[in-house]
């Protein structure tokens, strides 16, 4: 006892003298070097003993600034603050740093999304190094893997779940409450400003409109109108399952219908569907029902939906032309290249090099396209095995899963859903969570059996 009491102060005075050492070095290094560089050098050594000591507070704070990280970099880039462009970056070092902590320290047990979510990143990098490609593309299509992981390897209690939930599902209302904004009255000019800055364009690309629609498709502090109706879609199925506040249900809700996007208001409404249906609970969703028809009647008017309703009615919607066309085209394309045609030979990169390149927004047809038959079928693999193994868990950790799975694999029709990492946190995360459960649900039962018998 007396022996912890003698070390303890020692301790401490040990540490108290690493940190002024350290400032007293960055006060001299000051004197060679750049002021940002020793700051940028302060911030990341004090960034990381915060990832060592603390994983899940980090992770955390990672996953809630999500959604405004785009926002930030904007910003930066606007205002040419470096610092705020680098720590917006950080997202994907600091994540991987997480990973690594709460991976030494909870460990990792393959299951079966597992096996297959492997054998298409296998395929991905053989493709890859074999083929070539675009490895910027290659990023973009793997960086959703590193948000899945850091659910596979993090440990939730069921009360830190909770808070969690709730905590995401007031940022969502925030960002909505955002978007609105932008849209009522804001209006396109500083999302004009913003977006020309950053990408050297001279107005905002298309799908910032939709056919039929003259207004602004609500964005907020997302990359574009998809990926925030995207996230108000895994918002509200977070809400459902661990909210009872009507508030913020209503006004992501909101948010979604300002977004003006078809695909995560069809996926919200089929995920919400399957949720009553798992959790009993008709009577709470005639009345969500009933309050979204209402929502949306008057946001007819005020949002100025008549032509947008009705050219979608006449089967006139430009948009949905397209997509069809896409479709058609990207089948036509994968049949002609069963093997892929390596990272970033369609799509968004692709475009960037050669305005004739093949555009297709499906994700399925996209890594099909890509990485080849095997790896896409790798992919559908790891969605139903995940999908499996989610459903077959009755905790809210496990239906708010199976809600954001069952939407998301809906959306990745038309959207390229894994390539905006801020949203692909939001959606892979907690179902990485949820199958980490249920394995650890799997091996205690095992393990209770082995015990009896």
């Amino acid at each position: 006892m007396n022996e912890q009491a003698l070390k303890s102060p020692m301790v401490s005075m040990f540490q108290i003298s690493l940190v002024l050492s350290g400032l007293i070095a960055a006060s001299f290094m000051v004197i060679f070097v750049s002021a940002m560089s020793v700051l940028a050098v302060v911030l990341g050594a004090a960034i990381l003993w915060l990832v060592i000591r603390h994983p899940i507070l980090v992770l955390g704070l990672l996953l809630a600034q999500m959604p405004f990280n785009y926002l930030a970099i904007m910003l930066g880039n606007f205002f040419g603050l470096p610092l705020m462009t680098v720590l917006s970056s950080f997202k994907d070092v600091g994540l991987l740093l997480v990973i690594c902590v709460l991976l030494k320290k909870n460990g990792f047990r393959f299951s079966t999304p597992d096996w297959y979510l492997t054998g298409f990143v296998i395929l991905a990098l053989l493709h890859t190094v074999a083929g070539g490609g675009i490895l910027k593309g290659l990023q973009y299509d793997l960086e959703f893997v590193l948000a899945y992981l850091a659910g596979r390897v993090a440990i939730l209690s069921a009360e830190r779940q909770q808070s969690w939930a709730r905590y995401a599902v007031w940022i969502c209302a925030v960002v909505a409450v955002l978007g609105m904004i932008e849209v009522f009255v804001l209006g396109p000019g500083p999302r004009t400003i913003f977006y020309t800055s950053l990408t050297g364009e001279d107005e905002l690309s298309s799908p910032f409109h939709a056919g039929g629609f003259e207004g602004l498709r609500a964005s907020s502090t997302m990359v574009g109108p998809l990926e925030f109706a995207a996230l108000c879609m895994v918002g509200l199925i977070i809400w459902w399952t661990y909210s009872r506040n009507p508030l913020p249900g209503v006004v992501i809700a909101a948010g979604l219908i300002c977004a003006v996007t078809r695909s995560a208001t069809l996926g919200a409404a089929v995920a919400l569907v399957l949720l009553a249906y798992r959790m009993k609970e008709w009577k709470r969703l005639l009345k969500c029902c009933a309050v979204a028809i209402i929502l949306f009647v008057v946001a007819i008017p005020i949002v100025g939906l008549g032509d947008y309703l009705s050219t979608s009615a006449k089967g006139e919607d430009l948009s949905a032309e397209t997509h069809r066309n896409e479709i058609v085209q990207g089948l036509q394309y994968v049949v002609s290249h069963p093997l892929g045609t390596g990272p970033g030979s369609v799509g968004p990169l692709a475009f960037q090099r050669d305005p004739n390149a093949l555009q297709i927004e499906d994700t399925y047809l996209a890594f099909s396209a890509q990485y080849g038959f095997l790896a896409a079928g790798c992919f559908i693999g790891f969605l139903w095995g995940a999908l499996r193994l989610v459903w077959a868990d009755a905790t809210p950790l496990g239906q708010v899963s199976t809600g954001i799975l069952v939407g998301t694999a809906m959306v990745m029709f038309v959207l390229l859903i894994h390539q905006d990492f801020r949203l692909a946190c939001w959606v892979w995360f907690p179902v990485g969570l949820a199958v980490r459960s249920f394995v650890n649900k799997s091996d205690s039962g095992l393990a209770g059996q082995q015990a009896k018998a």
